[in-house]
């Protein structure tokens, strides 16, 4: 049986039931727990300056976040308009 989590952890308990050929009844059960690996990536970008005259440049600050539950590796931004975004931190 497939179950399809979106986020969190769960508990899923099994019981199995049977009877022997006396009628006397035995019972087991069995538990698993899954936590949902749930990566994800915020990304903020603010404007050094918010009103530039046409050939004035301007400088953007980049803050990535990973308010997930999964460790990230190789994290890089792009931007359509500047580029390279270069890192700055951890």
């Amino acid at each position: 049986m497939d179950v399809h989590l979106h986020e969190g952890t769960t508990t899923n308990i099994a019981t199995g039931t049977g009877k022997d050929d006396e009628g006397n009844t035995a019972t087991g059960t069995d538990t698993a727990t899954v936590s949902v690996v749930d990566p994800k990536v915020v990304i903020d970008k603010v404007a050094a300056l918010t009103e530039i005259s046409v050939g004035d440049s301007v400088t953007y600050t980049y803050t990535v976040t990973n308010p997930g539950n999964a460790p990230l590796a190789d994290v890089t931004v792009t931007d359509d308009k500047c580029g390279p975004v270069t890192p700055d931190g951890g």
